[in-house]
């Protein structure tokens, strides 16, 4: 499967690359569904974007888990 079968389309890259650490402090964590779960589709996506948009690992690494842990990161 391409990365693009997964969403990680050139498109999804611009705007990941738009975001930054701010946009997930600045998001309320109460809006959160504490009992959301990754399914395997959305893991693969998740770590194709890490592949596809290292940068995604940087600010990652400044909110886990100062701000927010993995699962509300993703």
């Amino acid at each position: 499967m391409t990365p693009q079968a997964f969403g990680v389309t050139p498109d999804f890259v611009e705007f990941i690359r738009g975001l930054t650490a701010e946009t997930f402090v600045e998001f309320p964590k109460s809006s959160m569904d504490s009992e959301w779960q990754m399914t395997q589709w959305q893991e693969v996506h998740a770590r194709l974007t890490l592949k596809h948009v290292p940068e995604v690992n940087d600010f990652r690494y400044v909110l886990v888990p100062k701000y927010l842990d993995d699962d509300q990161f993703w």
